[in-house]
């Protein structure tokens, strides 16, 4: 079903003030050439008859505007849409695909909070993120509005001068202004200040470590205590130790949790211990919160490095299941539904064929979330796989 634009009218509440970028041009490019292959979704418009508003699809009703098109396609039923499930319908369709830069998912759960009346914690058990770094995304809206538009996530370029190295791991070069320089940045009360470090950073490329002395510097911060990298560099550093000088022969297989690590350090321990095969043992293999991990970049990233990607989503933990957890907290009756619903299935014949084991290429990695193994059903998969006389251990 086709609707006239001039018919249709943006969602109001959309976090995305701005559509003039190169992703615009790519995304009309397209259109022009094969259509708009995903109808946008809509709702009667709620105080204009014969009118429509946006639920999600913006863009590429933007995109056809620009183009001059008079028409666009749209998803059918079209049916009265509350304002609550129309924020919740964007949110999800916006957020599951790291649509969102820093800034919009700020924004967006400004709105989520002011017009839904939503306190922190119920957003971070809506999206299953730390209540923490929802308040840490919320703070982004207090930046000048000249910084807002370049901040973008990205890996962060912990040490000078391994862009390149960064660049060849990710495929792309890190952002000028990353959501933890951003960070760095709101600590200085001054909007010119907060401007001129801004300015610094997109010049000299300055990592989140080099920004962060700046603020301390410029608020007259002393240190007398030796300055010690990030618990979890501190955590790789230890891990990276002890592959140096653990026999890893006698391991067939690994597990691995990547809550604490950014895409270099997770690659890195991956080639020390050779790992040859990594599977993927998320339900949906998407980060909000580490990008990076989201299952195309994964794949892309572990084929430059000579490592085969499996993700297998039936080893994974539906998402009723996670939340019934986040409310419970009790792992006992989780990881007795896992071994009835999953491991069951992984000792018997019904996953023959699907999950071949046997044929993998060898040392094999089972990859979840979490850093500790004991709060991850990867440490269920582990245990099933020494029954069959495999040696494993957590890296």
């Amino acid at each position: 079903m086709d609707i006239p634009l001039d018919n249709i009218e943006p969602n109001p509440w959309n976090p995305r003030t701005t559509f003039e970028d190169t992703t615009m041009q790519e995304l009309a490019d397209s259109i022009k050439r094969f259509g708009v292959l995903q109808p946008i979704c809509v709702r009667p418009h709620p105080a204009m008859k014969e009118k429509y508003q946006i639920v999600y699809g913006q863009r590429r009703w933007s995109a056809c505007r620009k183009l001059g098109l008079k028409t666009i396609p749209v998803k059918e039923p079209i049916l009265p849409i509350s304002d609550k499930d129309a924020i919740d319908m964007m949110g999800d369709e916006n957020v599951k695909r790291e649509a969102y830069s820093p800034v919009e998912l700020a924004r967006y759960f400004e709105i989520r909070n002011k017009i839904l009346g939503e306190k922190e914690k119920e957003i971070a058990k809506r999206f299953e993120i730390h209540e923490d770094y929802v308040s840490d995304i919320k703070q982004l809206t207090r930046l000048p509005e000249e910084i807002k538009s370049k901040v973008a996530w990205s890996t962060p370029t912990f040490v000078r001068g391994h862009t390149e190295r960064e660049a060849s791991l990710t495929g792309s070069k890190p952002a000028s202004i990353t959501f933890s320089h951003a960070r760095q940045i709101l600590r200085v009360p001054e909007k010119e200040k907060q401007l001129e470090l801004a300015e610094k950073i997109e010049k000299e490329g300055l990592t989140v470590s080099q920004v962060r002395k700046e603020v301390e510097r410029e608020l007259g911060i002393e240190h007398a205590e030796i300055s010690l990298p990030p618990i979890s560099d501190q955590i790789h550093n230890k891990v990276m130790w002890n592959l140096d000088r653990i026999d890893l022969k006698p391991y067939q297989f690994f597990t691995i949790g990547y809550s604490e690590r950014n895409i270099e350090q997770f690659v890195e321990v991956l080639k020390s211990a050779g790992v040859k095969t990594l599977i993927d043992v998320r339900d949906e293999p998407y980060s909000m919160h580490k990008p990076e991990f989201n299952k195309e970049n994964l794949d892309k990233v572990l084929k430059q490095n000579k490592i085969q990607y499996i993700h297998h989503s039936v080893l994974g933990v539906p998402k009723a299941i996670r939340v019934e957890l986040s409310k419970t907290g009790n792992w006992s009756e989780f990881f007795k539904w896992y071994d009835e619903n999953v491991i069951s299935l992984l000792e018997g014949p019904e996953l023959e064929g699907i999950i071949d084991f046997g044929s993998m290429n060898y040392p094999i990695a089972i990859m979840c979330v979490e850093l500790d193994p004991t709060k991850c059903h990867r440490h269920r998969i582990a245990l099933s796989l020494e029954k069959r006389d495999l040696k494993g251990i957590d890296l």
